[in-house]
């Protein structure tokens, strides 16, 4: 038997609508609706060429950043490395600077002055000196301190610490103050490391310094530097009193 298709409820949704009374529905395109698309313009294409090469050149930038970001890190955290040993011919010392810092024999009352590279205010200098003084070398250091607070009223201590370097007894003292070379130039904030070895009845001093803005740079150099300081025995002369 031929089943009956039951009647629409009263209640039931209205059926779908069709476009025009057609058959298909609305959303069908009609013949001659769809347009070709139209080929990029010159234009168009540069503009894209622009924002990519745009893009590039700030990830390149970026990438070199962090590069020297990476290079400065690591000569900060890294190893030191230092020159040779050099021998004093006449004061009976040692000590090994920092690669390529030129050397200067007896220069101002210095028996040593090793200079780094130039710097705004001021740039990395060791000077190696020596006093013959009386005591030992607590006392020797705090008259070299009472004698720097007189010489400079701007000197702001900051560390002293007694030690021992290579077998021989080390204060070390570190201190900040503000240098003028003359009347026309500012004053310029000066960081010092002085390292006071006693070498009876020598005190050798090495002082380590530079502008307080290029400190952190250097002072793992000046004190791997300073730290290398050695004292060699002090001749005695061959006098042979037997001969006629």
């Amino acid at each position: 038997m031929p089943t009956e298709i039951p009647a629409p409820s009263p209640d039931a949704p209205p059926p779908l609508a069709l476009a025009n009374g057609s058959k298909k529905p609305s959303f069908f395109p009609k013949p001659g609706q769809l347009k070709p698309n139209k080929p990029k313009s010159m234009t168009d294409r540069l503009g894209w060429v622009l924002v990519i090469a745009a893009t590039t050149l700030v990830v390149i930038l970026a990438l070199a950043l962090f590069m020297l970001d990476s290079i400065q890190l690591y000569q900060l955290a890294g190893p030191v490395v230092l020159d040779k040993e050099y021998v004093s011919p006449t004061d009976n010392f040692s000590i090994c600077g920092p690669i390529n810092w030129p050397k200067e024999e007896d220069v101002s009352g210095n028996s040593l002055v090793i200079k780094g590279p130039s710097e705004k205010g001021q740039g990395p200098v060791v000077l190696v000196s020596f006093d013959i003084a009386p005591g030992r070398l607590v006392a020797y250091a705090e008259e070299h301190k009472k004698r720097l607070e007189h010489e400079d009223p701007t000197l702001k201590w900051l560390s002293e610490e007694d030690t021992w370097i290579g077998g021989t007894h080390v204060i070390r003292l570190e201190y900040e103050c503000q240098y003028k070379p003359n009347e026309e130039q500012s004053a310029v904030g000066i960081r010092v490391l002085v390292y006071l070895y006693d070498a009876k009845p020598r005190f050798y001093r090495v002082m380590c310094y530079s502008a307080d803005t290029c400190w952190e740079r250097y002072s793992q150099k000046l004190e791997a530097c300073a730290e290398t300081f050695l004292l060699k025995p002090i001749p005695v002369p061959n006098v042979n009193y037997f001969t006629k």
